[in-house]
């Protein structure tokens, strides 16, 4: 595992194998992604049916890499994010949001580009003082051409985070 401060918060890792990951709903977008490759190292932008994946719409996003080095914008994003951040980003690039996690967040889009493989970690992000957030994540490399990565698919599980949530009230 790698493993990278957040500022002054825990560490954000980049998981080494995706056997690490506990999400069951992580464990879900990759099966779902895996059945869209049709034999190909990742599946189409135009092969992702939202609808097919419903049930787990709160937690995804969906970015759109401009450059490179890619220039990451949220052309989707789940009712957990806008939850926790406050506000709808849907539209904004990585680059322009205030997150203290935002180079961690950066790495994993470099990463999913630079691989065009999945890439799954742990993180911390802003929520309020004293108390981060933290989620699991699992995101998905998606392709136009066949061979460039220029969209990504992935989900955030802050299930555990608000099991914590849920015990301090």
């Amino acid at each position: 595992m790698r493993a990278a401060m957040i500022q002054d918060q825990a560490p954000a890792i980049i998981y080494d194998s995706a056997e690490l990951v506990r999400s069951r709903h992580i464990a879900d977008l990759r099966d779902y992604w895996r059945s869209k490759l049709n034999g190909h190292a990742m599946p189409h932008v135009d092969d992702i049916d939202l609808a097919e994946i419903a049930p787990l719409r709160p937690g995804l996003l969906m970015t759109t890499y401009l450059g490179p080095p890619p220039r990451v914008r949220y052309d989707v994003v789940g009712g957990t994010h806008v939850h926790y951040c406050g506000h709808d980003f849907t539209g904004a690039h990585l680059d322009e949001m205030p997150w203290p996690e935002k180079d961690f967040v950066a790495r994993v889009h470099e990463t999913l580009c630079d691989t065009r493989a999945p890439v799954y970690g742990w993180y911390t992000w802003g929520f309020r003082d004293p108390l981060p957030g933290h989620s699991e994540f699992g995101f998905f490399p998606l392709t136009r051409d066949g061979g460039t990565v220029c969209a990504g698919i992935g989900f955030d599980d802050c299930s555990e985070f608000e099991e914590q949530l849920d015990r301090a009230r």
